[in-house]
């Protein structure tokens, strides 16, 4: 096949597209959803309509009686808001659903009687013909995503001056979404040659794999706050109990096929819901809108480093070393800066302590056993405990507590603020050491420098309902296979492979 029959090809693939009146239909929406980025402009203090009328956010949010706090920044709140329903909401469920419905005749009407007759009898192989109907239906998609999410960053960079790189990423996750449910489309179109069949089939898989990834999160996020354990421990327990014994292992018995049922559905059927998880993570990647450091055993994450200083090493350390930051400029006194953070295990080694049990150690312990170290070396420690507000992103905000141990060090010519912070999240304490010439820092200013580094503090949200953030926390690119993002893109493609791979074997054996 040469390059005249595939530019053909191509030519008849966008001829087919453009002369789809559900994609012109499509098409306008789009720019529909667009026109509002260019006609409103989102600013830092007001919002302007059509260019001519200005307001100010505290003129609206009197008017509405809804405060905003001062540490939020409207327009890019209002912003992020808006991408999230046009591209999650509108495009991402019911976008997707409209093209299916206008994509699923592709195949169908290329199986028609005299379609067929006049296709397959031209010097092109019916591989190349189903992969050129399956490309048409992407191509479909690709042209109304680069339209919605293109036009959308455009007008927010040039109305509202706010730019956001790693969104273009949600163009991608549309096609990619598209193109899993696409290859089962076209895998019924070929078996059935009904379009109708097709778009019922699709829908219901869209329902089915959504509604088996949900049941499946639950499972596992269940399964680590511990509760199935503990209701089989029960259970087990209940078994000499004669008949209410029988009565629990058929309970146990019916939950453990449940899990495994959910187990095997999960890993065959696409992991459609994984999309927006993923686009959010590319996003991180492109625009470094990431935490800066975190614990992936516990989920604590430091969104942001301390202010002039350079996090060394790994984002994602294994804490077996002190991880530390350094100072951006290595001159002068500045140079002296540091800050250094370490966790250790709240179980100790009950040899070591001397207990046939061996007690947890908590933050307040191990502050006072630190600050007794350092009144032994002659320095003037002080303890206290400091609250601090913590900026989460995408988590409620409250109180946090901290054990501060504060002290002097150098000469009285060139004395060196220092502190060491503790606290203790669930299995490790953590301290994080913070050290700073007075001369380039007075007292007021070592603590705001302090206080600005643990506002980006964010500690993982433990309430039971909040499956979904219990899972973007586990979710990622190094994370254990089952929650592994590369894992589910590749047994994703692996399900759309093999959804192709069978069209394709039935379209061979047409005898037409």
């Amino acid at each position: 096949m040469n390059g005249s029959i595939i530019r053909a090809l191509f030519q008849d693939s966008l001829q087919q597209v453009l002369d789809n009146r559900v994609f012109r239909l499509l098409v306008i929406l789009t720019i529909m959803m667009v026109v509002p980025s260019f006609a409103i402009g989102w600013h830092p203090d007001r919002v302007s309509l059509l260019w001519i009328w200005e307001y100010n956010y505290s003129d609206l949010t009197s008017t509405l009686g809804v405060p905003i706090s001062p540490d939020v920044r409207p327009d890019e709140m209002v912003i992020q808001s808006l991408q999230g329903v046009f591209i999650e909401f509108f495009a991402g469920v019911f976008g997707i659903i409209f093209c299916i419905a206008a994509t699923a005749f592709f195949v169908p009407r290329m199986l028609e009687k005299g379609a067929a007759d006049t296709l397959f009898t031209k010097p092109v192989s019916r591989t190349v013909l189903l992969l050129m109907r399956y490309f048409s239906g992407l191509l479909f998609v690709g042209i109304l995503s680069t339209v919605l999410v293109g036009g959308m960053w455009a007008g927010f960079a040039l109305v509202s001056g706010y730019t956001d790189t790693g969104f273009m990423w949600s163009a991608v996750t549309l096609v990619y979404l598209y193109a899993l449910l696409h290859a089962f489309s076209v895998l019924v179109a070929t078996v059935t040659r009904s379009s109708i069949t097709s778009i019922l089939l699709v829908m219901i898989l869209f329902t089915f794999s959504g509604c088996v990834h949900t049941g499946w999160k639950f499972k596992e996020f269940a399964n680590d706050q511990m509760a199935f354990v503990d209701l089989r421990n029960d259970m087990l327990q209940g078994e000499s109990s004669g008949r209410r014994g029988r009565r629990d292992r058929d309970r146990l018995d019916f939950l453990d096929g449940i899990g495994v049922t959910l187990d095997v559905l999960h890993y065959v059927l696409p992991k459609t819901s994984d999309a927006t998880t993923i686009t959010g993570m590319l996003r991180q990647a492109v625009e470094g809108t990431g935490p800066r450091l975190r614990d992936k055993d516990s989920g604590i994450e430091f969104l942001y480093d301390p202010e002039g200083m350079e996090l060394q090493g790994s984002s994602t350390p294994e804490f077996d070393t002190i991880v530390f930051w350094t100072p951006a400029e290595s001159s002068g006194a500045a140079s002296r800066q540091s800050v250094k953070l370490m966790r250790q295990d709240r179980e100790p080694d009950a040899e070591e302590a001397g207990e046939k049990r061996a007690r947890r150690i908590s933050a307040a312990q191990a502050a006072r056993e630190f600050r007794d170290q350092q009144e032994s070396l002659g320095h003037d420690a002080e303890m206290d405990r400091v609250s601090f507000r913590v900026d989460r992103t995408r988590r409620r905000r409250d109180e946090n507590n901290l054990i501060a141990i504060t002290w002097t060090e150098g000469t009285e010519l060139d004395p060196t603020h220092r502190s060491r912070l503790f606290f203790h999240w669930a299995e490790w304490v953590y301290w994080v050491d913070f050290s700073a010439p007075e001369s380039i820092m007075d007292e007021e200013g070592f603590e705001d420098w302090q206080d600005g580094f643990f506002r980006g503090l964010a500690m993982p949200d433990q309430r039971f309902g909040d499956i979904d953030e219990w899972y973007e926390e586990r979710f990622g690119w190094h994370s254990p296979w089952r929650f592994n993002a590369f894992f589910s893109i590749f047994s994703s493609l692996g399900f759309l492979s093999a959804c192709l791979l069978s069209a394709l074997f039935r379209l061979k054996r047409y005898d037409l």
